[in-house]
């Protein structure tokens, strides 16, 4: 930013630029604005092939030019029913993976250690034979219910590769676990 006294600073405030803004009441199908492009696309069998963008009307004289249908949104691989164009639907989420579901399993496991103030669960496991009696009630709750967690997953997982089961998605699958009860001594801290 130029100083004050530069000779690139300016002296007086900046000038506001007005431009006349095309007039958007009619569709920009119907309307040309010198500076606006058109799109056309191309349809062959209710589907569309090809689009084109000229700066003006198609050309009379463009190959095929009745295979051809002015729209600004549609694009290749959207159908044409004659009147209106319909974009394809939007393709499936693919299904979780095992690591997927590993990943988000040991991440509520490391939740639980986070909760007790412990950096993740293999930190709050290894205090199991701690002689604070505390750290040592929370590590033992802790084993077991990751246990749990653990046998309960993969359990579920067997299911679902046998066809016993809808494959789950990982958010509703972390609600199904079993939830972890802290001993009475555990539940300090």
């Amino acid at each position: 930013m130029a100083a004050v006294g530069d000779p690139h600073h300016l002296a007086t405030a900046p000038r506001r630029v007005e431009t006349a803004l095309p007039d958007w009441s009619s569709s920009p199908s119907s309307v040309h604005h010198k500076g606006f492009q058109m799109f056309y696309c191309k349809v062959e069998n209710g589907m569309v092939v090809n689009r084109a963008v000229f700066d003006a009307e198609m050309p009379e004289d463009w190959p095929d030019r009745e295979a051809w249908v002015q729209n600004d949104a549609a694009q290749i691989g959207w159908s044409h029913d004659g009147e209106e164009f319909i974009a394809p639907p939007a393709p499936e989420e693919p299904l979780p993976t095992v690591e997927m579901y590993q990943n988000a399993i040991q991440a509520t496991v490391d939740a639980a250690a986070q909760s007790k103030q412990f950096n993740d669960g293999v930190t709050l496991a290894s205090y199991k034979d701690s002689t604070n009696p505390i750290w040592a009630a929370q590590a033992t709750a802790f084993i077991a219910w990751r246990d749990q967690v653990w046998a309960y997953s993969y359990a579920q997982l067997a299911e679902v590769e046998a066809g016993q089961r809808e494959q789950p998605s990982i958010a509703d699958f972390i609600v199904e676990l079993p939830a972890i009860e802290w001993s009475a001594e555990g539940a300090q801290g």
